[in-house]
């Protein structure tokens, strides 16, 4: 039997675990906050995990907002994210989420240690799905907050709110 590797984000791997309803003998590590490597033996390989095999589908993004109830906070508060279905299929998710800071116009990963339940969140179609962000390490500044979800037959999907922090 000949072992295949794959990378993909924690998204996919959610995802293809949902659509097939099994792990197929699949060996999951993650290796960043975005991504992980899964092996398969061969044999093992499910038909709808082997892409070549697969007739094509028309690649639509899912729509998915993810917004707040106010856009300026200071840093002692928690802000509470909200993450909505707007699309006719069920989204799926996890619990991360990564800020970046806006300098000099650009948009740079803010320096922050964190740590996620590995989890997979899966909203029907209208759901809202509610997250509270401590704010306590950030500074003055213009910042982005950004999640990734999935929908059936659509590519992955980084659905991003910007806020400010004034103290």
């Amino acid at each position: 039997m000949r072992k295949k590797t794959f990378i993909m984000t924690s998204a996919a791997a959610l995802f293809l675990i949902a659509v097939t309803g099994t792990v197929w003998g699949m060996t999951v590590s993650i290796t960043s906050s975005s991504k992980c490597r899964a092996s398969i033996q061969d044999s093992e390989i499910p038909y709808v995990a082997y892409s070549s095999h697969m007739p094509e589908s028309p690649k639509s993004a899912p729509t998915a907002k993810l917004y707040a109830d106010k856009t300026q906070f200071q840093s002692k508060e928690t802000m509470v994210l909200h993450l909505k279905n707007e699309s006719s299929s069920p989204l799926m998710f996890g619990e991360p989420y990564t800020i970046e800071v806006q300098q000099d116009g650009k948009w740079a990963p803010y320096p922050l240690t964190l740590a996620f339940v590995s989890i997979g969140i899966v909203m029907d179609s209208g759901g809202v799905h509610d997250q509270t962000i401590p704010l306590h390490k950030l500074k003055n500044g213009h910042y982005r907050i950004s999640k990734e979800v999935n929908a059936k037959d659509s590519d992955i999907q980084t659905v991003p709110f910007e806020f400010d922090i004034i103290n």
